[in-house]
């Protein structure tokens, strides 16, 4: 594994959103959904100040109309059906448009919590940060997996932005905890993961 490189890929990617934070006094927008998968709306996006895009397989899956789904909500549900050649399509299209400095996160089939089993290959991030991510969209309710994830994705030098979700939930968004109790356990529990999984402050001690 070519290690250097990918670390130098990673800096960049940090770099983008170290730099839009710092323009907008501390804070940023993000724009996903439609914005994040459709060139054109990716365009306009920018336009309007987005420095961080999030394109991700329940949008594209929304927008294709797998298995006649009409809202996100029903979309949620049959993602996983999304082939991963419809994201990398998606992907290398936002990237031409919007350009090299414009930070690209992507959700894609496997980095979810699925409802079916979707095995993940490093040649699926590989191909993934060779389409233009800088970037995984990762939304696993496990550490076990969110580290498997990682891994993967640093590996072809993409970073991974992940999250905290309530165990009620209807869909599985996130590392599991119902109130700010819960969510500090996790943290000091896994203090040694957190450190290695989140992507922003991967540099320094919780």
């Amino acid at each position: 594994m070519i290690k250097q490189d990918m670390k130098n890929k990673m800096e960049i990617a940090r770099q983008k959103v170290e730099k839009a934070i710092k323009k907008d006094n501390g804070t940023t927008l993000m724009s996903t959904g439609m914005t994040g998968d459709d060139a054109r709306l990716a365009k306009a996006a920018v336009a309007g100040g987005a420095k961080i895009l999030e394109a991700n397989h329940p949008a594209v899956t929304l927008a294709r109309g797998i298995e006649g789904v009409s809202t996100m909500g029903d979309a949620e549900y049959v993602r996983h059906e999304l082939p991963l050649k419809s994201m990398l399509e998606c992907v290398r299209g936002v990237r031409a448009v919007v350009g090299p400095d414009i930070y690209l996160t992507v959700g894609f089939p496997g980095s979810f919590t699925e409802r079916e089993p979707i095995p993940l290959t490093s040649e699926d991030f590989r191909q993934l940060a060779l389409a233009g991510a800088d970037g995984v969209h990762c939304h696993k309710s496990s550490l076990a997996d969110l580290k498997d994830v990682v891994t993967l994705a640093h590996e072809n030098g993409l970073l991974v932005d992940s999250y905290i979700g309530k165990k009620s939930d209807l869909h599985q968004f996130g590392i599991g905890a119902e109130d700010i109790t819960e969510v500090k356990k996790s943290c000091l529990s896994n203090a040694r993961n957190w450190r290695r999984l989140y992507w922003y402050d991967d540099r320094n001690e919780l």
